[in-house]
C-alpha cells in the first residue's frame, strides 16, 4: 500500500495537487482510481484479528470463570490472542478507517454467532 505523501506547506498548491493525483492512496490504483484486489479485501485482516483475539481471550475467560482447564486455553493465550491483537494493531495503523471499521464489524458479527453456538454445543449431554 502506498500512502500519499504531502509536501511541506511551502510547496506550491499545484505541485501538491499533482502529487496527490499521481500517487496511489489507500490501495487505489493510479489508473482511474479503481480499487485493487488487495484494497477490496483489506477488511479481512481486522476481521480475522477480532475473531482470533476473541477466540484466545474467550478461552482464557472461560478457564478463569470455571476455575478449570479449558481445551484451547494454552494455544489461545500463547498464540491466538497475541496474533489477533497484533493483527488488529497493524491493521489499524495501515488501513483506511472504512476498511478498519468494516473488518471490526464483520469480526464482531462472526464472533457473536460462534460464541453462543460453541457454548450450546459444549453443554450438550453426552450421547
Amino acid at each position: 500500500m502506498v500512502a500519499v505523501v504531502h509536501h511541506a506547506t511551502s510547496a506550491p498548491s499545484g505541485t501538491r495537487a499533482m502529487s496527490d493525483r499521481c500517487a496511489p492512496a489507500n490501495g487505489r490504483a493510479a489508473s482511474g482510481g479503481r480499487d485493487t484486489a488487495a484494497a477490496r479485501g483489506a477488511w479481512v485482516a481486522p476481521a480475522l484479528g477480532v475473531v482470533g483475539a476473541t477466540n484466545g481471550l474467550g478461552h482464557l475467560a472461560g478457564s478463569a470463570l470455571t476455575r478449570s482447564y479449558s481445551p484451547g486455553v494454552v494455544s489461545g493465550a500463547a498464540l491466538w490472542a497475541p496474533l489477533g491483537l497484533l493483527t488488529l494493531r497493524r491493521a489499524r495503523r495501515d488501513l483506511p478507517r472504512r476498511d478498519w471499521r468494516r473488518g471490526i464489524l464483520v469480526g464482531a458479527l462472526v464472533s457473536a454467532c460462534v460464541i453462543p453456538l460453541a457454548l450450546a454445543l459444549s453443554h450438550r449431554p453426552a450421547e
